[in-house]
């Protein structure tokens, strides 16, 4: 998260919302599924915390990728680094750390310097919050002197958190140096939910005079493989009114996607859609991150989060491969009420294989750091994934599903992952085809840890909540853990 050209100390205002959850009487079901039951989430509460980034020049984030082109490009664009960054209670650099900041960020912008960033907050300051993460997932426009990064999700005190983070520099900022850098949790309720509809093209150029999309790293196996597996590419895709890549321009699609499947094209995609074509929305942005089973004609991404406009936005995008253009009405139609149905409560349990070594191995290092085989945390090595999900801890019981997506080697002083990944479900009627979405952090080395559900499709749209993992074997190179899953998902949609 180094914003090279701003300066060494910036201001992070942080506001959380956190939800105190009402549990339900879901009685426990031998199948790896239990029925959804209905759920009453209890209130809402706000907390807000600042803290500071500094830019000092220690090496505590490290390249691990680029485009061909990114070192003659004016913006670096396509450059990729693996990130653990301190964050300490005042402006001092050596004030008291309180918040490490562990993930990833891409230079995606190429006529402007942007980043997109996918990180974990993992708070170390306070006893309340020690150990809770909050998982940011989001665009930062790194010359602007303040904006705005989305809240997706977070765990332990912070589970099922939404919200937003306000970064400016230090000298522009008003913030009390006597205050405390977190303040009371206080009782918070938000405004009436509204529904916006938009509709647009995207234009993902790969080749041709002016490409807008990169290839930054692949698995050593990629170009053999007939999914392409283990291809990242960086982006910054043109958003369009209307089909012709000539028609007008609308927004863009910043940030990466890699090609996760083994044995069917698909992508994991994390992406911010930055909005220039509306006065109403101008530089507001919304944070995707998803699966995208590229050669259905028809499929849905989850919209996790949003900044300005689309603050604490959540919903989900249907695409459609164009064959013939139809449109009706302008592409930002207008906003209006809507209210989501009583929400449900749906547990899972299954069990997770990373398969590194062997004859058929489903997690592949794409991409490292020059330091990363001589860190003891093996600090910046990024891994396409397709693991398999069963049902039972045997890797030969029934499959359930597929963990397609990304990990990366996020910790410098304790191994720790940053994940980016969508559980695709396939042995239950109910749920076949649906995803959920997670993007968190993952301290490997305790025996039980939680991970933050920040989306998902299908019959989990609008999901949140969280995974409760448990290590089952992790004995061998190949680990096997318990996912315990609680997913919170509304009945039904209403519009008005």
């Amino acid at each position: 998260m180094k914003d090279h050209q701003m300066g060494e100390c910036f201001l992070f205002l942080v506001v959380v919302m956190v939800l105190s959850m009402a549990h339900s009487k879901a009685d426990k079901n031998e199948n790896w599924w239990s029925e959804t039951v209905p759920y009453k989430m209890g209130t809402e509460k706000m907390t807000k915390l600042h803290f500071y980034f500094h830019d000092t020049g220690n090496p505590t984030a490290v390249k691990i990728a680029e485009a061909p082109g990114s070192n003659s490009s004016a913006t670096r664009f396509g450059e990729l680094y693996m990130t653990d960054d301190p964050l300490n209670e005042g402006p001092d650099p050596n004030s008291r750390l309180v918040v490490r900041a562990q993930g990833l960020y891409g230079t995606s912008g190429m006529n402007e310097s942007s980043l997109i960033m996918g990180i974990s907050l993992v708070f170390t300051g306070d006893k309340k919050f020690n150990g809770s993460t909050i998982s940011v997932f989001t665009r930062n426009p790194i010359t602007h002197k303040e904006r705005e990064f989305a809240i997706v999700g977070g765990t332990g005190y912070f589970q099922y958190a939404r919200g937003f983070i306000t970064a400016k520099p230090y000298w522009t900022s008003v913030a009390n140096q006597n205050e405390k850098w977190w303040s009371e949790t206080i009782p918070y309720k938000m405004g009436k939910e509204k529904m916006t509809k938009l509709h647009f093209y995207f234009h993902d150029n790969i080749t041709g005079d002016h490409p807008t999309a990169f290839k930054i790293a692949e698995a050593p196996g990629s170009n053999i493989s007939a999914t392409r597996f283990g291809e990242l590419y960086m982006a910054d895709d043109p958003l369009t009114e209307g089909p012709d890549p000539n028609s007008r321009l609308v927004g863009r699609a910043q940030g990466v996607y890699g090609l996760s499947g083994m044995n069917e094209l698909s992508l994991i995609m994390g992406i911010s859609l930055v909005f220039t074509g509306n006065k109403k929305f101008n530089g507001s942005t919304i944070s995707v991150f998803t699966r995208n089973p590229i050669t259905r004609k028809e499929r849905e991404f989850t919209i996790v989060g949003g900044t300005g406009y689309f603050r604490f936005a959540h919903g989900f995008i249907n695409a459609k491969t164009l064959r013939s253009a139809h449109r009706e009405g302008n592409w930002g139609d207008e906003t209006v009420p809507y209210t989501l149905g009583p929400e449900m409560m749906t547990k899972l349990r299954f069990y997770f294989h990373d398969i590194v070594v062997g004859d058929n191995p489903t997690a592949i290092r794409i991409a490292e750091a020059p330091g990363t085989n001589s860190s003891p945390t093996f600090f910046g090595a990024l891994v396409m994934i397709d693991d398999p999900l069963t049902e039972g801890p045997d890797i030969n019981s029934r499959l359930v599903g597929r963990a397609q997506g990304f990990y990366g080697l996020s910790g410098m002083d304790e191994i720790s992952l940053i994940m980016g990944m969508s559980l695709v479900f396939t042995a239950n009627e109910k749920f076949n085809g649906s995803t959920i979405s997670v993007f968190s952090r993952n301290p490997v080395t305790h025996t039980e840890r939680e991970f933050a559900i920040v989306g998902g499709t299908g019959y989990f749209k609008f999901a949140r909540g969280f995974i409760s993992a448990r290590t089952y074997n992790g004995t061998g190179p190949n680990p096997i853990v318990q996912y315990s899953c609680t997913i919170v998902h509304p009945r039904k949609i209403s519009f008005y």
